[in-house]
């Protein structure tokens, strides 16, 4: 830690985003939203994956959106760039490149004592606006949809002794229907 010039104390960037990490992995904060390296020997703390479940409520509900941020050589005096990865028809997001831009309402101001994730629940947040809860979205190929996740799971017959796999979420992705044929 270090004093600046107006007397106050400064957190090393490497050491907030240490926190930031470490508060992460270990579920703490908004759960609907989460956050970790890219690489686990990156040792700048630079390069993050993240990822926004959709509000309920909103056209949002039930998709997640992936993210990418970096936290430049001056975060948290500089806010980090945050790129959708995932389509998303939203303000404060160019359309092009999938960037956030720090303006109302996703930002109303950055400061230094934001964070990875509040960032997140800013653009959670500004997801559920008004001015974006009923913006028409890209089709997602296929939708995720929180309640119809399957997993895999091996069942064994006790009278054949025989395995089987039960239907994953990799089935549906690729046949676009839930393996037991029901339609959402």
């Amino acid at each position: 830690m270090f004093v600046d010039n107006m007397g106050d104390v400064v957190v090393p960037r490497n050491f907030k985003l240490l926190e930031e990490l470490e508060a992460s992995e270990k579920g703490h904060g908004d759960m609907s939203v989460s956050m970790g390296l890219v690489k686990n020997d990156d040792i700048f703390l630079t390069e993050w994956n993240a990822s926004i479940l959709g509000p309920s409520g909103s056209i949002h509900d039930g998709r997640l959106y992936e993210l990418q941020i970096t936290a430049g050589p001056n975060y948290p005096a500089e806010p980090p760039v945050i790129r959708f990865m995932s389509k998303i028809n939203m303000s404060s997001v160019d359309q092009r490149t999938g960037e956030v831009t720090y303006s109302p309402p996703a930002f109303p101001s950055w400061n230094v004592d934001m964070t990875l994730e509040s960032a997140l629940v800013n653009i959670k947040n500004a997801m559920n606006s008004q001015a974006n809860r009923r913006l028409p979205q890209v089709k997602q190929f296929p939708p995720f949809i929180i309640p119809h996740m399957f997993y895999t799971f091996i069942t064994v017959s006790h009278a054949t002794m025989q395995c089987s796999p039960m239907p994953t979420l990799l089935h549906y992705y690729h046949t676009s229907q839930p393996p037991d044929g029901s339609r959402f």
